[in-house]
């Protein structure tokens, strides 16, 4: 009997204490615009908000050729919908994805024609972030400098020749060295038991 009034006692308590809090919902920004500019080999994507009590927080990854960042304590308002896209935006960017990740969050996905693309965030006010990112650098092979007899131009390539080794050089038994027949097998005896 005690040990149910001890029970009882505390689902009455957490009970209470459950039905006492209530849940502070605090202000999201709202992304009203995108923009993107192409600012020489850099494209910036600004995201125009509104103002909120907390501030949005942007946590950037790499995943495949994508460059994302998932931002905190938003949502899309945008008039044309809940999400934004562009193709190609800039040579080695083969495009822009803003979107809706869940009731608070927004993704914005940038993805690189060949690599991974780097992003920054070069901007956080108020009622702006500008995110800046730059597509990766592509590598061209490298190609070989002619060389002629005439040339004046100095090649700063050094090469160096290693000794190589013949067949005659490999073999086990030089062909300087002849032993004879019957020398082998006399000593060949010397060392059998008798």
């Amino acid at each position: 009997m005690n040990q149910e009034q001890i029970l009882s006692g505390i689902a009455i308590a957490t009970s209470a204490t459950i039905l006492g809090t209530q849940p502070v919902w605090a202000a999201t920004a709202q992304i009203t615009g995108v923009q993107v500019k192409a600012q020489g080999s850099t494209l910036e994507l600004v995201l125009e908000t509104t103002t909120s009590d907390q501030k949005p927080q942007i946590f950037p990854i790499n995943r495949g050729n994508d460059w994302i960042a998932d931002i905190a304590n938003t949502q899309l308002t945008l008039p044309e919908g809940n999400s934004f896209h562009q193709e190609n935006p800039l040579p080695g960017i083969s495009g822009v994805t803003v979107s809706q990740l869940d009731t608070n969050s927004i993704r914005v996905t940038v993805s690189g024609a060949d690599k991974v693309p780097t992003g920054q965030i070069i901007q956080q006010e108020a009622q702006t972030i500008t995110l800046g990112i730059t597509p990766a650098a592509t590598t061209e092979a490298a190609t070989p400098l002619p060389v002629t007899p005439n040339s004046t131009q100095s090649n700063s390539t050094t090469t160096s020749t290693l000794p190589s080794l013949t067949n005659q050089e490999l073999s086990p038994t030089p062909a300087n060295l002849s032993t004879p027949t019957n020398t082998a097998t006399r000593v060949e005896n010397k060392n059998l038991p008798t």
